[in-house]
């Protein structure tokens, strides 16, 4: 397998910047004479530092009144210079002027502002450009530092491996949102399975990839869902890509931000199964173009299976790349059962009691274009049929969506009789890993006599206390009392103590 990377980058200016960027400092700002800005100019080199002080006595721009200060710094065509500046006293803010005072980039007016200030910019021609450092507010005073560089855009690089780009105003447009982006081409010769992956310390990352053909958006990502980048702002695709070529852009959220970011591509090698056996644990790889059909509008993967008998079945679908989604299909296609988060963790389950036939499985997910690896685990189960408990009972059990009618309540559960024979100390316990368990204790006229929701810092349940002879409702649910799944159930009996009925 072969495949090569090459970035696009613009040479123009940000010709879509409004002048008011510029007036902002001087109502002459784009005067062929000269602007005020060019008063009391410093100078400083594309790769170098300077300080100073915005004083109470110091220039002043007519319109805004904020104090500013502006540097001279020569560039060749083509050059990316990144500027950074630190104040103390006030919020500062910069923006770069080409030689004919166009605005190229500014952090003036940015909601989020305090004691830094950075942009990149890259100069259309050469010549000499202005830096003009002010405060974001009128009246702002203070020291400050100024440093400037020149970055090394990697125009063309060879991967798998990875590339060091920046995001800055006046680049190329992304086809379909419109705001600034780094583009790269992508040209696979063979069929591969890609960790695409965008990260920053800078801006909040977005990744998208296209089909350089057709533009089409075949995936995207914000924020990257796995435990290596919990609670970051990077981004990661994880998908199957035929072999062609394809256009991968890094862009911020929202097109916000700039900076620096790390864009990496590796080929991955997943554990794929070679068919799917019902009983056996399936390993999938969601890519670009799920096929199915049917009476669910939701598309997915579909997996046929037969059952000789009647019986119950789990269906469980787990993966931390994307938000899962199962359905059911009977032979007619029909759809007999779904669920999107009962297993926890955005991961569904399906607990069903079916008939002998054929049924289809569909993987399928919330987002619009989900991508990574899955697992499917099916199972036959066995019901516990009982109906009543004791003191001592120890057992699991499922609630499937047909056990319905609970007593005073809505939404599936199971209700068992508790026969009492002489004054005792009962502890239920109601324990589950597929939801959030929900216990009740009714007397036998369907009076409320206690509930538990969570027992302690965990989502199980627990009612303990002393119960005199006599027939009780034990029933068993979620909280919310819409989730499926396995239970257990368990009764302690004890000496007479604690509370009585």
């Amino acid at each position: 397998m072969s495949f090569s990377l090459s970035s696009r980058l613009t040479k123009h200016s940000l010709l879509g910047l409004s002048l008011t960027l510029c007036t902002s400092l001087s109502v002459a700002c784009a005067s062929s004479s000269g602007p005020f800005l060019t008063e009391d100019l410093g100078t400083i080199g594309a790769d170098d530092s300077a300080s100073g002080t915005l004083s109470a006595s110091g220039l002043i721009s007519p319109n805004n009144g904020s104090r500013y200060t502006t540097y001279a710094v020569d560039l060749d065509a083509g050059q990316v210079l990144r500027v950074k500046s630190t104040a103390n006293g006030f919020s500062p803010a910069l923006t770069v002027f080409a030689p004919d005072y166009t605005p190229l980039a500014t952090t003036l007016n940015q909601t989020s502002a305090d004691a830094q200030a950075r942009l990149i910019a890259q100069a259309p021609t050469a010549g000499t450009y202005l830096i003009v450092l002010s405060s974001q507010s009128p009246g702002g005073s203070g020291s400050f530092s100024l440093e400037t560089s020149l970055l090394a855009m990697q125009e063309d690089v060879d991967l798998p491996g990875s590339a060091t780009g920046f995001l800055f105003q006046g680049m190329s447009a992304h086809p379909i949102s419109g705001v600034p982006a780094a583009s790269y081409t992508l040209t696979l010769e063979d069929d591969a399975l890609l960790n695409i992956s965008a990260r920053s310390t800078e801006f909040d990352t977005y990744l998208s990839v296209l089909d350089a053909e057709t533009s089409q958006l075949l995936a995207e990502n914000d924020d990257a869902n796995d435990p290596v980048a919990a609670a970051s702002t990077n981004s990661r695709i994880l998908s199957l890509f035929p072999a062609g070529t394809y256009q991968i852009l890094v862009n911020s959220y929202q097109g916000q931000g700039q900076g620096a970011f790390i864009l990496d591509v590796a080929t991955e090698n997943a554990q794929v199964s070679e068919k799917f056996i019902f009983g056996e644990p399936y390993r999938g790889i969601y890519g670009l173009a799920p096929t199915v059909h049917g009476a669910a509008s939701r598309p997915g993967f579909a997996f046929p299976f037969t059952l000789d008998e009647a019986g119950a079945v789990s269906l469980q679908m787990e993966t931390s790349s994307f938000d899962a989604y199962l359905y059911l299909l009977d032979s007619n296609g029909r759809v007999v059962a779904e669920d999107d988060d009962s297993a926890g963790a955005l991961n569904p389950r399906i607990v069903q009691q079916l008939e002998a036939g054929d049924y289809t499985l569909v993987a399928s997910s919330i987002a619009n274009r989900p991508s990574g690896p899955y697992t499917l685990n099916t199972e036959h189960i066995t019901l516990d049929d009982r109906t009543s408990v004791t003191p001592g009972d120890s057992f699991s059990s499922f609630i499937l969506p047909a056990d319905s009618g609970l007593p005073n309540r809505p939404g599936v559960g199971k209700v068992y009789t508790l026969e009492v024979d002489e004054t005792s100390q009962v502890q239920i316990d109601l324990r589950s890993d597929a939801f959030d368990t929900y216990l009740v204790l009714l007397d036998e006229n369907n009076q409320l006599i206690e509930e538990n929701d969570d027992n302690g810092q965990t989502t199980d349940s627990r009612i303990n206390r002393q119960l005199t002879p006599g027939t009780y409702k034990v029933v068993v649910t979620s909280f919310g009392g819409e989730s499926v799944g396995q239970f257990e159930l368990q009764l302690i009996k004890s000496g007479p103590s604690g509370q009585s009925v």
